[in-house]
């Protein structure tokens, strides 16, 4: 079904090229950037397509070797590729958007579980406990326990 249904949006959208990948259909247009006058990648759904499921149902944000070049071969995509989407996302670089996954799942975890917070935070990436903390803050302007305690006490 996903092949028939790329092969229409290539018929309507001539200018966009699809490709079937991981049971998604990835929609990219090449254009030129008028400033440097070079190719650059820009992805038309900013790839909520692929990057965005893949890193949240494949859950690679848990892996602490994770790096731009690991991911972006995880996704069959040059790295360049991965760097332009995040550009065109609301994340500020690769380790933003690594980052918040880690964060968002952390959050869930401190809320459902009674698990050390470190221990949760190694589980989900982090492979620093300082780094963890500062980065946690950052994101949630609370520190681990505040958010578990706040959250834990409303349910």
């Amino acid at each position: 079904i996903l092949y028939v249904f790329s092969q229409v949006l290539s018929a309507w959208l001539p200018d966009y090229n699809f490709r079937l990948q991981d049971d998604m259909i990835i929609i990219v247009i090449w254009t030129i950037d008028p400033y440097y006058n070079s190719k650059y990648f820009c992805e038309v759904t900013r790839l909520s397509l692929l990057t965005f499921q893949v890193l949240e149902h494949k859950q690679y944000y848990k892996d602490e070797n994770l790096s731009l070049i690991k991911f972006s071969n995880y996704l069959d995509i040059k790295s360049t590729e991965l760097t332009e989407i995040i550009k065109h996302s609301e994340f500020e670089n690769f380790y933003d958007l690594i980052n918040t996954y880690r964060i968002a799942s952390i959050k869930h975890e401190l809320i459902s579980s009674e698990e050390q917070i470190i221990i949760i935070a190694y589980d989900n990436g982090f492979n620093s406990k300082s780094a963890f903390y500062r980065i946690f803050k950052n994101k949630t302007v609370k520190t681990p326990s505040e958010f578990r305690r706040l959250h834990q006490n409303k349910s």
